[in-house]
């Protein structure tokens, strides 16, 4: 897959999944015709409903982050509403912008899936982590606050997107056909993101 540059972002740690504030965010897109326009609307009427502008403008500046990496097929298929193909749309849009969490989702959880080991336990993620931050500063400089904010954010992140259940399980993910065709016709979009079998890799 490609990613927007080789760091390691966290910024998602903004917020998890925000799959309702993602919906608003692409009508307002399909409303204005632009993402720039998109996020006038969002923080100008205040249409996530949040109390602090400084708390809109973040988190619309991270939700129209994410949504700019999914192309106009997938945002048309968004519109159509059905909640399944949303959440794994989200999902799609968040490993496209963060390496972080698409590396995650093939090296750690898929794999865990593969091997029929179902439990995404705390210390999948510190060995991750630690294996990543060996080459990658940004990792290796933060403090221990924001790595456990950074934790704490990707596993709510992984239950909203109904990857692993409330008691840390992972769960085979849901596709449908029309979500499968259009990851398939995306060239910077795998598959590999969601715990399914190789086969559909």
């Amino acid at each position: 897959m490609t990613m927007k540059d080789s760091l390691y972002k966290l910024s998602y740690t903004a917020g998890a999944l925000m799959l309702s504030e993602s919906a608003v965010a692409v009508d307002a897109y399909a409303e204005s015709g632009s993402w720039p326009e998109a996020k006038q609307l969002l923080v100008a009427e205040n249409r996530l409903q949040l109390r602090m502008n400084s708390s809109a403008t973040r988190v619309t500046r991270e939700i129209i982050n994410r949504l700019k990496n999914l192309t106009e097929p997938q945002l048309a298929l968004f519109r159509q509403e059905t909640r399944n193909n949303q959440i794994n749309l989200v999902w799609l849009a968040i490993c496209k912008q963060y390496r972080f969490i698409s590396e995650f989702a093939v090296e750690v959880v898929r794999e865990k899936l593969l091997k029929m080991d179902y439990l995404l336990a705390r210390n999948d993620y510190e060995t991750f982590f630690n294996n990543k931050a060996e080459w990658a500063p940004e990792l290796d400089e933060l403090k221990e606050s924001t790595r456990h904010r950074a934790r704490q954010i990707l596993f709510k992140m992984l239950r909203d997107a109904e990857i692993i259940n409330d008691s840390n399980m992972i769960m085979g993910a849901m596709l449908s056909p029309e979500f499968i065709e259009q990851v398939k016709a995306d060239p910077h979009a795998t598959l590999a993101i969601f715990p399914v079998p190789e086969s559909f890799s």
